[in-house]
């Protein structure tokens, strides 16, 4: 019972505990390095796997996000250290070209989007200063024919222009050290 009451017991106690503190730490550091190397490298996976099929597709104002979201630089603090100045900067210029594409993508939807409404406009107009005069159906049905043989009014090519420099200038990450690094603390084989 002495031995209990003892500042050795309380002693060896606080180091257990402390120790075990410590342990639950590191655990907890290299689950989220793996979460996180894998969340990147899944997110880099679907981002290649994006730009091939805009690559064989083109881009229009239906394609789907490049980039959803850039886990490389909300979490990079966790495992940048296992990584050389090289594979950071590949890493990185990999997410601002991804990045740059879908900025252009946006623009491309806004400016289709813009075309439509200015066009929805220019019909609304043209088919009521027809009613203002007057209504004949054959002048009303050759204009719809018209409207709808139209498609997009306008679509600007510097977007389109400027994705495929971003296309030019991608590197892709998969098959360099940098990928590898990532698959071995993920734990991906």
């Amino acid at each position: 019972m002495d031995f209990l009451n003892s500042s050795f017991f309380s002693a060896l106690i606080t180091l257990f505990v402390g120790l075990t503190a410590f342990i639950l730490y590191v655990k907890k550091v290299n689950d989220n390095k793996r979460t996180v190397s894998k969340i990147i490298w899944l997110e880099i996976k679907a981002t290649e796997e994006r730009v091939d099929d805009i690559r064989r597709n083109s881009l229009n104002h239906n394609t789907k996000p490049v980039l959803r979201n850039n886990s490389w630089i909300e979490n990079r603090h966790f495992i940048i250290s296992h990584f050389d100045s090289d594979e950071i900067k590949m890493i990185t210029v990999f997410y601002d070209v991804c990045e740059n594409i879908e900025l252009l993508r946006q623009q491309i939807i806004d400016s289709h989007i813009q075309s439509m409404h200015s066009k929805a406009a220019a019909v609304q107009n043209e088919l009521v200063s027809m009613m203002k005069t007057e209504l004949n159906f054959e002048t009303v049905n050759a204009f719809k024919k018209n409207y709808c043989d139209l498609g997009e009014v306008f679509s600007p090519s510097e977007p389109f222009r400027l994705v495929q420099i971003e296309f030019d200038n991608i590197r892709y990450l998969t098959g360099s050290s940098a990928a590898e690094k990532l698959k071995k603390l993920s734990k991906i084989s």
